[in-house]
């Protein structure tokens, strides 16, 4: 009973929408500029010490050390740190709260293999850094780069129970960039087809 309740904090934890609270605390440009599900990696490198964007993506990864270091003090299972920070990516990609919009969870990611395991953290970028150097394109590395995050959490901790939900986390992770990549280029063809359409009221003089 105690776990299940602890999945249930987990989520709901996840399912705040930082990034809508802060965008509106500032203003509602604010928000439009810092939708996960409307930024890539490289918009929030570069707007990252804008301080609705800094105050969303650090609030990300400390809701992510936040459940799992509730897993650590009051779960009753080893894997359970690992499943709540699962239950609270997959509460904050597919937020039911703001229409299931939402980015990749990798801070929030991050914060919870602070204390899992820190030595995974620096496996799991090297794996993204090699993606990217053969890519050249960061959101695909940081999709993509998922894929060796089971490997990382075992290699960084000595565990092998992790992989299982280490498949879970990159298996969400996986299908949000696979989602956004969608929607990134439904924009661009949408856009395209707009700007050659003479009968389009924008392209109207």
């Amino acid at each position: 009973m105690t776990n299940i309740l602890l999945i249930a904090i987990a989520y709901i934890i996840g399912m705040i929408p930082n990034a809508m609270l802060f965008g509106l605390m500032f203003n509602r440009a604010s928000f439009e500029a810092i939708r996960s599900d409307a930024m890539g990696p490289e918009d929030i490198i570069r707007q990252f010490l804008k301080l609705p964007v800094f105050l969303t993506i650090m609030t990300d990864f400390l809701k992510g050390m936040l459940v799992v270091f509730l897993g650590m003090q009051f779960a009753q299972a080893a894997p359970m740190p690992m499943i709540m920070l699962f239950a609270a990516l997959l509460a904050r990609n597919y937020n039911v709260l703001i229409g299931l919009r939402g980015g990749k969870g990798v801070a929030m990611m991050l914060g919870g293999m602070v204390l899992i395991g820190p030595w995974s953290i620096p496996v799991y970028l090297v794996i993204v850094l090699i993606i990217f150097g053969v890519m050249r394109d960061l959101d695909y590395a940081l999709g993509i780069g998922s894929v060796g995050l089971p490997a990382a959490l075992v290699i960084g901790t000595g565990e092998i129970h992790y992989i299982f939900t280490g498949i879970l986390i990159a298996m969400s992770i996986i299908a949000k960039h696979i989602d956004y990549t969608n929607t990134k280029a439904n924009r661009y063809y949408a856009e395209k087809h707009e700007r050659g359409n003479p009968f389009h009221p924008k392209n109207r003089r």
